[in-house]
């Protein structure tokens, strides 16, 4: 198996963490999915098709600031250069959390959040 590949074990173990962990787990499953997303467009589909763009979404609304800033770095990689994790992220509420974030967040989670909006047209 490929590191990174749609049937990476990671995947699913670190969208259930998005939901359930600790707030340190949700933020190094956040950070994973983000490091695996970067420039591969079969992990975006199957992160996608896992409910990983909703977990995420959430754990922007409401996780601690670190976990905050992991999830929106984690949006922002699966949104570059994939028009269907745009709409996804968008369908998702997701363009509404990122602005709250990039607006009321902690310095890094500010960044993080502003940087994942850049790859989300407004239109979407």
């Amino acid at each position: 198996m490929v590191a990174g590949s749609p049937a990476d074990p990671r995947i699913a173990r670190w969208i259930a963490l998005l939901g359930s962990g600790s707030q340190g787990e949700r933020a190094g499953a956040a950070n994973g999915l983000a490091n695996l997303a970067l420039g591969n467009d079969a992990v975006k589909e199957e992160i996608r098709s896992q409910g990983g763009i909703k977990a995420l979404v959430a754990l922007v609304q409401e996780g601690g600031t670190k976990a905050q800033g992991k999830a929106a770095f984690a949006l922002g990689n699966l949104a570059q250069d994939s028009a269907a994790s745009q709409a996804a992220i968008a369908g998702a509420g997701g363009r509404e959390v990122l602005a709250a974030l990039a607006r009321d967040g902690g310095e890094d989670a500010q960044d993080a959040a502003r940087m994942a909006l850049e790859h989300i047209p407004a239109g979407e």
